[in-house]
């Protein structure tokens, strides 16, 4: 309770509306932190169910430091195929299409399917996953760059990674899983990703 009011973050019935509706609209990956570990794990456990749950980043902190608001430190970009239009941001939105970033690229495919969509695997089944990186403009490199599956393994990692493509063999399963790549800033320390991607006047929160 806040002045009488009752006070309640999504995520404390996500977990409902997912139950109820079978699929969340989306949800903050990025936000106070670029590397925002509950954030993360939260969107994790999700997707360990098969849900599909689009991950966003968020900028609800310029409240507390308006000069942010200009800068947009964590920002979404969205894979629109070259049409720009509301009905296009909202289907690629709805899909996943995206991705949270403080000013990196980056684009996945698993056996050519792109991300935001679905790509049938089964135990035993060979997979193909590419890659497609590029560090903030202006910087040399990515610290680290993780490949992440199904419970937040770390499946692969490159380090000092000055971008481009990488490939890599993936192994299916019959339990629903995922993809995700997560990189670093090229001064980041991914031992410390409560550091990571913060800026001046805003300090790093749990």
């Amino acid at each position: 309770l806040h002045e009488g009011q009752y006070k309640a973050n999504i995520a404390a019935d996500s977990g409902l509306c997912l139950l109820a509706d079978g699929r969340l609209d989306g949800i903050v990956n990025m936000g106070y932190d670029a590397c925002h570990r509950s954030y993360q794990a939260l969107w994790f456990y999700f997707l360990d169910t098969g849900a599909i749950v689009p991950g966003f980043a968020e900028n609800d902190q310029s409240d507390s430091v308006p000069s942010l608001l200009e800068r947009l430190p964590y920002r979404t970009y969205l894979h629109l195929g070259g049409d720009v239009s509301v009905e296009s941001i909202v289907r690629a939105a709805a899909r996943g299409a995206a991705f949270s970033s403080t000013g990196a690229f980056a684009m996945i495919e698993v056996d050519g399917v792109p991300m935001g969509s679905v790509c049938e695997t089964a135990k035993g089944m060979a997979h193909r996953l590419t890659v497609h990186a590029w560090p903030v403009p202006g910087q040399n490199c990515f610290s680290r760059l993780d490949v992440i599956g199904r419970g937040g393994k770390t499946l692969h990692s490159v380090e000092r990674f000055p971008g481009g493509t990488l490939q890599y063999a993936l192994e299916g399963d019959d339990a629903p899983g995922y993809i995700i790549v997560r990189g670093f800033g090229e001064d980041d320390d991914p031992e410390d990703p409560s550091r990571a991607g913060n800026f001046p006047g805003h300090p790093p929160r749990d």
